[in-house]
């Protein structure tokens, strides 16, 4: 390896350890001078900080060099000072324009020249591998999209749409990459947002999303008519958020879950189908008998359970496990609305399990008690009669 005359020179004129990086790339050899002012660990940690310097608060050492050199000017030492201590901290960039002054006073210092020299290789350094990171980038994302439109993988897909986010082409072939998955409902979801994208007389999108539609509706029936684990699948493909046939869809594939004895899985399902529909008593029945084989004490499992007691008319029940929620997700959706009407059906149902004992409902004993207690004797004299308003209050 050869060492450039400026590399020899700068290490002779200023006395300053030096090292050569040398970067094979596109079949040349590029050497970069590297400076160590000091010591290697200085440098090493100057160059790791090097986003200091953009920050409003540069070095301490940078501060006072700099102010020493507002105080003197043309002072060759303080302007060293300074540029040294740029370097150290890999402020190159702003080490340039004190060079350049300090080449217009002393256009042959040796020492203002070497440091030059230095400080525009590692600019260019920066500027090579600044280069070389977005060569790698673009290939990157041109591998992406190679593995996407011709292969078919979803995950290079969303890869390339993070740097490309907006492009239609590509929303198009992540949608086909989840249509040849078996995931139409999922591929639906995308061709309808690329189409949003896309001219309003595009026919390609259209047809797309027609053969998608068709093979959603393929996997429906196999959700309906089959019994087996594929069918299970194929209600989880066919779902689609908004659809017609959601609330069916996520019934079918809990009873099929619960048949394979899959409880974890089959519970979700029907809290999903319970959400679109708190009406239907079978859903409710599966969730309370799920909640209570698997345990689950989440937030969204006990109001799941809670809704489900109150459409079997157990109330009582229900509030418990209402009030279990709440105290887990005080801000769960609707929680409040739901242990309200909790307690008062709790309520009613007291009153008739009362009735039907032959007993007095809790308000009825109340007010029996009150009216069983004799009144109390309140002297007449220097009694205080009290309304809402304080400054109303008088003495007889």
């Amino acid at each position: 390896m050869v060492i450039s005359r400026d590399a020899a020179e700068f290490t002779a004129t200023t006395g300053l350890a030096a090292a050569v990086r040398c970067t094979v790339a596109s079949g040349f050899v590029a050497c970069v001078i590297l400076v160590s002012w000091g010591t290697p660990v200085r440098a090493q940690a100057g160059h790791a900080s090097a986003t200091t310097c953009q920050a409003d608060s540069q070095p301490q050492a940078v501060g006072e060099a700099r102010a020493a050199l507002n105080a003197h000017p043309n002072d060759l030492a303080v302007q060293l000072t300074l540029i040294d201590a740029l370097i150290d901290h890999g402020c190159y960039q702003e080490a340039v324009p004190v060079l350049e002054s300090g080449l217009a006073q002393r256009p042959r210092s040796g020492e203002l020249q070497s440091r030059m020299r230095a400080v525009r290789s590692m600019l260019n350094e920066e500027q090579f591998f600044a280069g070389l990171s977005t060569a790698q980038e673009t290939a990157k994302l041109q591998h992406d999209l190679m593995r996407c439109t011709k292969f078919f993988d979803v995950n290079a897909c969303d890869d390339a749409l993070r740097s490309k986010p907006d492009d239609p082409q590509l929303l198009v072939a992540k949608a086909d990459a989840l249509s040849h998955e078996g995931r139409p409902a999922d591929a639906i979801l995308i061709y309808l947002r690329a189409g949003g994208l896309l001219p309003p007389a595009d026919e390609g999108i259209k047809l797309k999303l027609s053969a998608a539609e068709a093979q959603r509706e393929g996997l429906a029936a196999q959700c309906q008519v089959s019994a087996d684990a594929a069918a299970a699948e194929a209600c989880q493909a066919a779902l689609l958020r908004g659809s017609a046939d959601e609330f069916t869809l996520l019934q079918r594939r809990g009873i099929l879950l619960q048949s394979f004895d899959q409880p974890g899985q089959a519970l979700d399902a029907f809290i999903a189908a319970s959400v679109l529909n708190q009406n239907d008593r079978s859903v409710a029945l599966a969730v309370v008998a799920l909640t209570d084989s698997t345990g689950r004490k989440d937030a969204l499992g006990l109001a799941a359970r809670g809704n489900a007691l109150l459409l079997l008319d157990r109330p009582a029940e229900a509030l418990q496990a209402l009030e279990q929620a709440q105290a887990l997700a005080p801000t769960l959706p609707g929680i409040k609305a739901q242990v309200a009407r909790a307690e008062q059906g709790a309520k009613e149902q007291a009153r008739r399990q009362a009735r039907t004992a032959g007993k007095p409902t809790p308000d009825e004993a109340h007010q029996h008690a009150s009216k069983s207690q004799p009144a109390a004797h309140v002297p007449v004299t220097h009694a205080v009669t009290y309304s809402n308003d304080a400054s109303a209050a008088q003495t007889n």
